[in-house]
């Protein structure tokens, strides 16, 4: 193992958008934790890394878990020593109409993507300041964390990725001090598996690419690529902002 490599946290780092972001951190030179559910997926996320480079793990984590997300945190510290990057990615998205939403959706969503945010933050970000270092928090928020999208009704999934932002930015105030910066990013529409009926539809497709000026969706490789320069030395003075990866469908 390399001493001298960072070391970052990707939550859902096993598929869609979280294992675009561990490949991306990967090929620049951090040994990655890929934290998800999914033992399998992970598992064959970590190899891919591994064959690439670098020595990386998967550690199996409900982050909605309090005691999961200690465990997942203190298992990165005793393997690397350190944790210079925390990607809070892990979610679940709903369909559901507001009159039939059940109060189990609402919690669920809640509980993975705002309160699993929050426990993962604070446990790695306490392990930064003991350990002095200048660290990243990234959080993956949405563009409808601003916006509602008219296609599909998921006002719990909107609601958690606003407070996201917020949280975004209520952490980038308190822990600069420690020298920790805390950034968003906000992806639009993306081709990940969450989406794939609406990929594999050129008319469901149509539907969402007429509403983008750059008229396609996003890559994984394409969010990636800014959480890559979040985490880099030349990002060290931008902190508290949520970057919107969207083809322009925020300019209307």
């Amino acid at each position: 193992m390399d001493k001298h490599r960072k070391v970052a946290i990707v939550t859902g780092g096993n598929k869609g958008i979280g294992k675009g972001i561990a490949i991306r951190l990967n090929n620049d030179g951090y040994d990655v934790v890929v934290v998800g559910r999914d033992e399998r997926a992970g598992r064959q996320a970590v190899e891919e890394l591994n064959d690439k480079g670098g020595h990386n793990i998967f550690v199996r984590t409900d982050v909605a878990d309090r005691h999961q997300v200690e465990s997942m945190v203190q298992k990165a510290e005793d393997t690397y020593g350190r944790i210079d990057v925390v990607v809070n990615n892990a979610a679940v998205v709903y369909d559901s109409p507001f009159l039939d939403l059940t109060e189990e959706i609402w919690d669920k969503t809640l509980d993975i993507n705002l309160k699993g945010y929050f426990l993962c933050a604070q446990r790695a970000a306490k392990v930064m300041v003991r350990c002095g270092t200048p660290g990243r928090i990234i959080n993956i928020t949405s563009v409808q964390g601003v916006t509602v999208w008219p296609l599909v009704p998921h006002a719990p999934y909107e609601v958690s990725k606003a407070g996201i932002i917020m949280l975004t930015k209520q952490l980038a105030y308190e822990l600069a001090q420690y020298n920790i910066t805390v950034n968003a990013v906000g992806p639009g529409p993306t081709d990940t598996e969450i989406l794939e009926s609406w990929t594999t539809s050129p008319e469901k497709l149509e539907s969402i690419t007429s509403k983008i000026p750059l008229r396609r969706i996003a890559k994984p490789a394409d969010v990636a690529a800014v959480v890559a320069f979040l985490a880099s030395e030349e990002a060290s003075y931008i902190t508290g902002i949520t970057v919107f990866v969207d083809g322009g469908r925020m300019t209307w």
